[in-house]
């Protein structure tokens, strides 16, 4: 048996490369284990598009919310440009509920909560159009925690990208607006959340057909059908996500303020800015985390360029390790967040206003109902329902001490 291939990082040093995860329209995602910081990360290995995966990497270095997939810096190995990324052990939402059915409304209304979070991030602060949510981009980890994972597409609204990028997109996620020749816009990413919202709640598209064009027909003609199983409340917001009139579409501060989504906030005091899950970002307040930095301490390290490295992108030893020791804090306080919400949840949940609906329902449930069927590639990393774990299942930091 040969030994597993083995890539040279110019920064992180040896990364074992384990097995493919899965492989795109142009890049390939690999399972590899990083020597120096003893985890798992994920290669993803461009070899063909290097302009847009370039792209997608600069974009990626935008990101500062912890729930979005963590870049630890690029490579090129021969004629490929590749990146190290985040490793996060789940399974995307399109094979989580093609395996266990629809999810519930309590379980729903939190992971659409935190994807509303990244969804702000991106607009509000960063002014960055996804131009590709759906299913297969984003994984529940199995902490029960959402991740957006995938930013091949993705753009800021300031580049004034041709309308021909605008072609990009999933059918049954492209707003009506884009299939007539419109350009992506913040709201056509709303629409897109709101696909993704029915999804999780239906079990299937709001609009399907079997191919492009009879897709492209019912998304711009056809209303919205609903379940008896959903709520007034969801059904009302998904009607302003879902509405033909990008214009009359509520933007994400709208979003926050919705009946159905108050619950959640105010279990957790997330208004009006999730701030229990944006002071869980990289740098809290614009600083570096001071229980990292005394590890760095301890560990021996010098850290008096750090914060400069990471505002100006510059790929480093220390900065992959400051990320790495930071997303291993991010995932241990983020348990703690849910378990709080859920222990609020299973006291003062909302009653249902239809039959069918559990009543109150502390972590998550599933309804067997109809399947999403597409034919999408799904970047599967571990098809696992999640657990909520305990506060004392944490996560242990492990980098190597500084060479004298």
């Amino acid at each position: 048996m040969n030994d597993p291939p083995i890539l040279n990082h110019p920064i992180l040093g040896e990364i074992v490369v384990l097995g493919k995860i899965a492989r795109g329209g142009y890049a390939s995602i690999w399972n590899a284990y990083c020597v120096e910081m003893k985890t798992h990360v994920c290669l993803k290995i461009d070899e063909k598009r290097k302009a847009e995966t370039e792209n997608e990497f600069r974009m990626m270095k935008l990101l500062n919310h912890p729930l979005t997939c963590q870049f630890y810096g690029e490579f090129k190995s021969g004629d490929n440009v590749g990146a190290v990324l985040e490793f996060i052990e789940g399974s995307t939402i399109l094979d989580f509920i093609n395996k266990n059915g629809v999810i519930k409304e309590n379980y729903a209304r939190y992971l659409f909560a935190e994807l509303v979070s990244i969804i702000q991030h991106l607009h509000c602060e960063l002014g960055m159009i996804h131009q590709d949510l759906k299913c297969e981009n984003i994984i529940i980890d199995t902490h029960n925690n959402l991740h957006l994972i995938d930013f091949g597409f993705a753009h800021l609204d300031s580049d004034n990208l041709p309308l021909s990028y605008s072609g990009f997109g999933t059918p049954g996620y492209i707003p009506p607006e884009v299939i007539k020749g419109n350009r992506y816009t913040f709201s056509s990413d709303i629409f897109s959340i709101g696909v993704l919202l029915y999804s999780m709640l239906v079990g299937r598209l709001p609009f399907s057909g079997t191919n492009s064009a009879e897709i492209f027909h019912h998304t711009v003609t056809d209303p919205v059908n609903y379940p008896e199983t959903i709520s007034d409340d969801v059904i009302d917001l998904l009607d302003s996500l879902l509405d033909k009139d990008p214009i009359k579409r509520p933007n994400i501060s709208q979003i926050l303020l919705h009946n159905w989504l108050n619950p959640i906030i105010r279990g957790i005091k997330l208004i009006p800015s999730f701030e229990g899950l944006r002071k869980l970002d990289k740098y809290p307040d614009g600083k570096l985390d001071q229980e990292v930095l005394n590890l760095f301490n301890d560990y021996g390290y010098s850290v008096e360029n750090l914060l400069y490295d990471i505002n100006h992108h510059i790929d480093t030893k220390l900065v992959a390790y400051y990320l790495f020791l930071r997303n291993i804090q991010i995932s241990n306080q983020l348990s703690n967040i849910q378990i709080t919400l859920f222990i609020h949840q299973s006291s003062h949940s909302p009653k249902s206003t239809r039959e069918g609906l559990s009543k109150s329902t502390p972590g998550f449930e599933h309804q067997n109902q109809a399947k999403i069927v597409q034919p999408n590639l799904s970047l599967k990393i571990k098809n696992q329902a999640p657990q909520i774990i305990q506060p004392n299942a944490v996560r242990k930091p492990n980098i190597p001490k500084a060479k004298k």
